[in-house]
């Protein structure tokens, strides 16, 4: 389902049905971290396979819309952003706008460092690691922010135009657990 509304504070909630098998979600569709008892999934063509990546379970289509994601553990990989609504769910999983996905990320590599996933990836240089952070989506404006919650430093927008559904969209590693505020 798609929201259509000019301005709203996002209800974000998880989908469990595209969820790759190694992510458990909360009751409440609020939370996902690793689970250590991965479930055999039926045969799902939207669920993904090779990352472990989850979509919110609601998208946009227009307006603006803004949501929290708090990091409760923050592991070597993860990342908060939006993806259209037909990204590949399926197999290698390409990370960037022309793929269809606007996000920010951590990654614990050889510089441990924040990164838009540009193409190529920018390297991003908050004044204190964000332990929050704010997304705010502006459709028809063709904008995505975030920054960091607690002290409102920005960290990044990505510009383009957007076409089709968004779906907020969260990749974690195993020892990485988010929870939407």
């Amino acid at each position: 389902m798609f929201i259509h509304s000019p301005l709203s504070a996002a209800l974000v909630i998880l989908d469990p049905d595209p969820a790759h098998r190694d992510l458990t979600l909360s009751e409440d569709g609020r939370r996902v971290g690793w689970t250590d008892n991965p479930q055999i999934p039926p045969d799902n063509l939207n669920k993904f396979t090779a990352s472990q990546c989850v979509l919110g379970w609601e998208g946009f289509t227009s307006g603006g819309h803004y949501w929290e994601v708090q990091l409760l553990q923050r592991g070597l990989v993860w990342a908060v952003g939006v993806a259209r609504g037909s990204l590949r769910q399926k197999g290698v999983m390409r990370v960037s706008p022309e793929w269809g996905l606007w996000a920010v990320s951590w990654w614990w590599g050889a510089d441990g460092r924040y990164r838009a996933l540009t193409s190529p990836p920018t390297l991003l240089s908050p004044r204190q690691p964000p332990l929050k952070l704010g997304l705010y989506l502006d459709y028809e404006g063709g904008r995505l922010s975030l920054y960091n919650a607690d002290t409102w430093e920005h960290l990044y927008t990505f510009n383009d135009s957007f076409t089709g559904g968004l779906r907020p969209f969260f990749w974690l590693d195993e020892d990485t657990v988010l929870r939407l505020v």
